[in-house]
């Protein structure tokens, strides 16, 4: 992609929306310097991974970060709707 609009913008964002309801994720790879620009401009590029190559892009789909969401985790009681009676 050489140019970006706002309609391009708010594809990538439905794009991710989708992608998230799905479990799935997004990510960008050999952004023009000016696409780049653009993305930070309006605030999107933070909601992206970008990488130099697609197979950086690629490679990152199978590393486990930090903020990496586990379904054991989810599955712990989180507190939600228990009382004290006090």
């Amino acid at each position: 992609m050489r140019q970006m609009d706002n309609t391009v913008i708010y594809l990538l964002i439905c794009c991710l929306e989708e992608a998230i309801k799905r479990n799935g994720d997004i990510k960008l790879a050999a952004v023009p310097s000016k696409v780049a620009a653009m993305l930070t401009t309006s605030g999107v590029s933070r909601l992206f991974e970008v990488f130099h190559t697609p197979a950086e892009a690629v490679t990152s789909f199978g590393r486990l970060t930090a903020g990496t969401f586990s379904p054991a985790i989810a599955a712990e009681p989180s507190g939600f709707g228990t009382e004290s009676a006090a």
